[in-house]
């Protein structure tokens, strides 16, 4: 099975959960077949991202598409975020 560890900040949880939420569909159409979101206990706009995902490549392929990242701006995104793609072992 495929992970994609995707951490980022947020400039309002709120806001960028509605954006995330919206995508839901997109995503499941380009491979993913979970998400669990955490928010850090210190900061709320602190979010990490556990998906599982049907393949690697699926998974970089989205992780880079033009729909991804028009959310990420959508939803108050800040800069870039860390990503791992993950193999279970």
């Amino acid at each position: 099975m495929v992970y994609i560890l995707a951490h980022t900040k947020t400039k309002d949880y709120k806001e960028w959960r509605s954006v995330f939420n919206e995508m839901s569909e997109n995503r499941r159409s380009n491979g993913e077949k979970s998400a669990r979101v955490f928010q850090s206990v210190q900061d709320p706009n602190d979010v990490t991202i556990l998906f599982e995902w049907d393949s690697a490549e699926n998974a970089q392929k989205y992780m880079k598409s033009k729909e991804l990242q028009d959310a990420r701006e959508r939803g108050g995104a800040i800069g870039d975020p860390v990503v791992h793609i993950l193999n279970q072992v």
